[in-house]
């Protein structure tokens, strides 16, 4: 085992990124692998942040233990940085552009968050956080001697406004566990907007269904509106909306979305339903007449697949990574119109319904994680 390459995985506390995955599926790939010569780190805060100080501040072998050996970092969080040691060659994974794409929204300037809330100290601090996490990031990637990009879009977004060498950069698809426990539980407790719990039975229910969070680039307020429009006819008709931010109305930090909500004539039909177990997902998943996931930006869209997975339509809007993840398998739309367009049409011609999920089923056959783990794992062998 000694001539194995040894490779460390940065985690993340409780955060699911696929990597648990990719790390099971390595030594089934090759003989070069073993989870002996795998090391996780950071399932705690803890370590994460004591194996990063030791990789980026400590020269030669002192200090480091049974990191000394490392042949290559595969870094999933450029927050961690890269490590100083010379011998250590990093790999590091980069999502997205997003806080760099849509600034205003995510690290707004000073002018910017001084018009909005004239408190100058409040956005003097916004300034100095906004200038060390664009200054993080930038320096992550250019530090790093690879960089794995989750799709083509955010290769070129990273080559275009960092000004990375294109060749420095390999686009590996995200994926899915084709083998996922498929197990449905069609009851969920949900809450609507007066906070009147309901309880309610998704196998008996006609609903459509959004999971995410609710920053402002996805635009939940326009698929309230497209809701409102169809509800006024389908008097059964729900929206359910699932995520950490849509625990109750109470918890969406989204102004613009509450605002809607408010105003929906049919709010009492626009249940939240928050956390979910997988089961719960899956049950929401296969009896919604649509997945609607009216996004502006995504690194990947991982739920596009998930969707997919359980035979479940997915309306989207045309944009970034999506085309690369969606193609033909799935509706397009651009704004409220558009998606009420496109549920009614999954409401009335359920043979178009079943040929959307036909395609879903077959565009699956492009992703999975075992593709993932295997063009990851011929990056890191070339540094062993």
């Amino acid at each position: 085992m000694d001539d194995l390459p040894h490779f460390v995985f940065y985690e993340h506390p409780n955060v699911d990124s696929g990597l648990d995955v990719i790390a099971d599926y390595l030594p089934k790939l090759s003989y070069e692998v073993r989870h002996t010569n795998i090391r996780l780190v950071g399932e705690t805060f803890f370590e994460r942040e004591w194996t990063s100080f030791k990789l980026r501040y400590l020269s030669g072998d002192a200090g480091l233990g049974d990191l000394s050996d490392i042949d290559v970092l595969l870094s999933i969080d450029f927050n961690l940085g890269v490590p100083k040691k010379n011998k250590i060659k990093t790999v590091l994974i980069s999502y997205d552009m997003i806080p760099w794409v849509l600034s205003d929204h995510y690290y707004p300037s000073f002018k910017q968050n001084f018009s909005r809330t004239k408190d100058v100290k409040r956005s003097i601090k916004a300034a100095i956080e906004r200038q060390l996490y664009f200054n993080k990031f930038r320096q992550a990637n250019k530090r790093a001697d690879r960089i794995l990009s989750i799709s083509e879009h955010t290769k070129r977004d990273i080559v275009r406004i960092l000004n990375i060498d294109p060749t420095k950069i390999t686009t590996v698809l995200l994926g899915i566990d084709h083998t996922n426990n498929k197990e449905s539980n069609p009851l969920i407790t949900t809450s609507d907007a007066t906070g009147d719990e309901k309880k309610i039975n998704t196998s008996k229910k006609k609903y459509v269904f959004f999971m995410g969070g609710a920053d402002r680039r996805r635009k939940i307020e326009e698929l309230v509106s497209a809701f409102d429009s169809i509800a006024d006819r389908e008097k059964d008709m729900h929206l359910v909306l699932s995520g950490y931010d849509f625990q109750s109305y109470e918890t969406i930090p989204t102004e613009i979305i509450k605002q809607a909500i408010s105003r929906s004539t049919h709010k009492n039909r626009i249940l939240f339903a928050g956390f979910i177990k997988q089961s719960q997902r899956n049950a929401l998943f296969t009896n919604a007449i649509a997945f609607v996931f009216p996004s502006t930006y995504e690194g990947f869209g991982l739920p596009i697949l998930e969707a997919m997975d359980m035979g479940c339509p997915v309306i989207t809007y045309h944009n970034s990574s999506i085309p690369e993840v969606g193609d033909d398998a799935v509706l397009y739309a651009k704004d409220a119109v558009t998606i009420k367009k496109e549920i009614e049409l999954l409401i009335s011609d359920e043979k178009q319904r079943q040929e959307l999920i036909a395609r879903g089923k077959r565009q699956l056959k492009s992703f999975s994680w075992k593709f993932t783990a295997q063009k990851t794992l011929n990056i890191l062998k070339k540094y062993k």
